[in-house]
């Protein structure tokens, strides 16, 4: 399992990805990093929760959940300045549930982008409902792997 740090994520985020997070046992979690990789593997830097959840700094910073009932990407610029509080400035957003999967699809070509703007007319109220519906059944229904799920990326 690799373990990560802020200076992970900051070299991410600094290099446009967007980080995504999910749980690496959920068969429908990792069908879809696989759809997203297979169509932008350049956009995200997929990494599973089960790899970051101890990790207090990260939670901390990020704002990572600590259960594995939601994927959640980290987008945007990170500008690791840091106030008196001694904590990171924040010039990312962090989203989760059906929101993180609808900004996701916009970084796909079409009709995949256009799937997204489509998704973001919904209510997020039931948006999440439906995801949450799904999430609690995701391993009756998809399965659920022995070992941790992650993307193999090809060395250059």
């Amino acid at each position: 399992m690799n373990e990560y740090s802020v200076e992970d994520f900051e070299k991410y985020l600094q290099n446009g990805k967007i980080i995504f997070l999910y749980d690496g046992l959920c068969n429908l979690c990792y069908g879809t990093v696989k759809f997203f990789y297979n169509r932008n593997p350049s956009k995200f830097e997929f990494i599973n929760l089960q790899s970051v959840i101890n990790n207090n700094q990260l939670v901390e910073i990020f704002q990572i959940p600590t259960s594995l009932n939601a994927v959640t990407i980290i987008k945007g610029a990170f500008n690791s300045t840091q106030n008196n509080q001694n904590q990171l400035q924040k010039p990312y957003r962090i989203l989760y549930k059906s929101q993180a999967i609808q900004e996701c699809l916009k970084e796909l070509k079409q009709p995949w982008c256009i799937i997204g703007f489509i998704i973001q007319l919904i209510p997020l109220t039931v948006k999440d409902f439906s995801y949450d519906l799904i999430g609690r059944f995701r391993y009756k229904i998809f399965g659920k792997s022995d070992q941790i799920c992650q993307i193999q990326r090809k060395q250059k």
